[in-house]
């Protein structure tokens, strides 16, 4: 659903598989979705409340409706085709989302100067030895004092068979369509997320949710 190049490619080409069948399988009726993830809600609408949005892997769109009710705007990107025409057929009625085919790290054709940014489940993705070229990015399409919020899951269903390679990142495998994949599945802790962002902000929170995710947020304020 995310990215291009080596295993982001993997990673990408896995989601793009289910683009159709994605939003049924993971969020089902959207009402009793949001019912599960009220926190996670809250922390997102209020958050980015009247701001122009940037959002990051916007898969099917089940978050971007979320945002949008309360958001000025937002651009919701993918780097998958086919998870924007999903999110397209379900969200076309919202005038205030618009839709942007975008690898996550290069964010071309992507505008600058937004107010806020979020992603939900995208860190995961995210090879370690790529985090830093990923936040500098996202921030050039930032506004200073744009605040930024991440969601993503505390643990994984199969973490016991999960391997690591010589970056740190954890693997998973995952097979569909008859096809195997090997994907990054990190799970940060507090620590290691608040490493990776001390370069970016000195204005960061760390929550853990009381269902099966933690967030973090920041606000865009040191130079990159």
């Amino acid at each position: 659903m995310f990215l291009s190049g080596g295993r982001e490619e993997a990673v990408a080409e896995y989601y793009k598989l289910q683009a159709t069948e994605y939003h049924h399988k993971y969020y089902g009726n959207d009402t009793e979705s949001d019912e599960c993830v009220k926190a996670e809600v809250e922390l997102l609408q209020s958050t980015l409340k009247g701001l122009d949005v940037l959002e990051i892997a916007c898969g099917t769109g089940f978050w971007t409706k979320i945002v949008a009710e309360t958001a000025k705007s937002i651009v919701a990107t993918d780097t998958n085709p086919s998870m924007i025409a999903e999110a397209k057929k379900r969200l076309s009625h919202l005038s205030n989302v618009s839709f942007a085919v975008a690898d996550a790290y290069s964010l071309q054709n992507v505008s600058e100067g937004f107010t806020g940014a979020f992603a939900v489940l995208f860190w995961c993705h995210i090879p370690r030895e790529r985090i830093r070229e990923f936040l500098t990015i996202l921030h050039r399409k930032l506004a200073p004092g744009a605040p930024v919020v991440f969601i993503c899951q505390l643990e994984d269903s199969d973490a016991e068979s999960h391997i690591r390679d010589e970056y740190g990142n954890t693997l998973a495998q995952r097979r569909i369509c008859g096809r195997n994949f090997t994907l990054v599945k990190n799970i940060p802790g507090k620590e290691q997320l608040l490493e990776d962002l001390k370069d970016f902000s000195e204005d960061i929170r760390y929550r853990v949710h009381s269902g099966s995710y933690w967030s973090i947020s920041w606000i865009n304020g040191k130079p990159h």
